[in-house]
């Protein structure tokens, strides 16, 4: 578990120094529809390699598929319409903060800011208790942010 943790955290974390380069060329909007037309090409190549491998498997479980959809309801369909929007927009967002500001910064304040968000909602809104040790953590990468942000 930890391999993919630690592989996945690095895959991760190279992303805002690669966009940074490509960014000194594209515009972000390029960039932008570039990397989603390089996602539609390599999901498609998936699909067609899971059809190639096991057609019957791959049928079955498109058919269990199409009736798990057709059971959604419209509040469902929205929301998966919505997590898309916001995955593009924030994507759009971050290729932009990357063209103008230190992609290390804006990396660690995509990380920290929504735990923090997370955290205070959970905190406010679920009314869920903390212990101090907690709140102290919460209150230090506040001020993480804080100093990271400040110029």
């Amino acid at each position: 578990m930890y391999a993919y943790l630690f592989s996945f955290s690095f895959m991760k974390s190279i992303i805002p120094y690669v966009t940074k380069h490509v960014l000194t060329t594209l515009e972000s909007e390029e960039f932008l529809y570039i990397s989603y037309i390089v996602d539609i090409i390599l999901i498609t190549m998936l699909v067609i390699y899971y059809f190639c491998k096991d057609r019957k498997l791959f049928m079955k479980k498109a058919g269990q598929t199409v009736k798990r959809l057709q059971k959604l309801t419209l509040a469902q369909v929205g929301c998966i319409i919505l997590i898309s929007v916001i995955g593009v927009v924030s994507t759009f967002m971050i290729f932009e903060l990357n063209n103008n500001h230190n992609p290390l910064i804006i990396f660690i304040l995509t990380k920290v800011l929504p735990v923090v968000i997370i955290v205070a909602g959970s905190m406010f809104i679920l009314r869920e208790s903390f212990t101090m040790k907690k709140l102290i953590g919460i209150a230090l990468a506040i001020c993480s942010i804080y100093l990271l942000a400040k110029d």
